[in-house]
């Protein structure tokens, strides 16, 4: 059966589809699309089995704890953005002025099969593929300069920052056609959530923007892109002796370089199928 998937994925939509396919025993969840279908059939995957509401396990309400059963999911992106094939977690948002943005997370739920394939993202249309480009290029900055950054997760966030550099502007100005460019920003796209799977990502991800207001919120990041980092760097950072020196080590964050919080979100239309 196959459902469509438009916006950001919602507590109630998950449940909807948990209670309507719970009996007849789905034996995979696939995903294919942009990171809110990748975190609906996260969702969908771990909630099959105990047809619990997906609202009870949420971080910001944490009643539950889940085990980690699931159903098996395969997520196939259509999009280089969130990274959502490679994350623990998935995001789901109430929107309106008592709405919230919280994860359901467990190590279990990571995907147990991601078809990262450039030539799926051909497709995608060059706002589409601007907004999740930054949405990459701004969770790699952030894991690099995170305070639980560590020599083996700055490496992949340099590999990952290389690589959308060398991507971001050819795959909006002529995506369609640039498979070298879209193989660029696959690959960093990868990077950027698997810096949120190794520790380095600051988990923050209920922005008050997402929480009012139904959009692409990558777009929000472009345009916040440049006043976050001067707003970071105005604003006084409790650091430890130990800290300290360990960033005067560290070139690119001896002056003073922000950590910046996180407030990007996956979203954009696309298809999960149930098998």
């Amino acid at each position: 059966c196959a459902l469509p998937i438009c916006g950001e994925p919602s507590p109630a939509f998950v449940d909807e589809v948990v209670a309507r396919y719970r009996n007849e025993n789905p034996d995979w969840v696939v995903s294919i699309g942009g990171g809110s279908a990748v975190d609906t059939g996260k969702a969908i995957s771990a909630m099959l089995p105990s047809g619990d509401s997906v609202v009870e396990y949420l971080e910001c309400k944490d009643t539950k704890k889940h085990d980690g059963r699931k159903v098996p999911f395969i997520a196939i992106p259509t999009s280089s953005g969130t990274g959502a094939e490679a994350t623990k977690n998935a995001v789901l948002s109430d929107i309106g002025r008592a709405g919230y943005k919280s994860s359901l997370r467990h190590d279990r739920f990571v995907p147990d099969i991601a078809l990262v394939d450039p030539e799926l993202t051909l497709s995608c249309p060059p706002d589409v593929t601007a907004a999740c480009g930054m949405d990459a290029l701004t969770q790699l900055l952030e894991s690099y300069v995170s305070t639980k950054a560590s020599p083996m997760t700055d490496a992949l966030a340099l590999s990952g920052l290389e690589y959308v550099a060398a991507g971001l502007l050819p795959s909006v100005e002529n995506g369609a056609h640039d498979i070298e460019a879209r193989s660029r920003m696959a690959y960093g796209a990868l990077l950027s959530g698997s810096m949120r799977r190794l520790g380095s990502y600051p988990a923050w991800s209920r922005d008050a923007l997402g929480q009012l207001i139904q959009r692409q919120r990558q777009r929000s990041a472009a345009a916040l892109f440049r006043i976050l980092p001067a707003a970071a760097v105005k604003g006084q950072v409790a650091r430890d002796p130990a800290e300290e020196r360990r960033q005067d080590r560290r070139p690119l964050r001896r002056h003073g370089v922000p950590r910046v919080q996180p407030g990007i979100a996956d979203a954009f239309l696309a298809v999960l199928f149930i098998v």
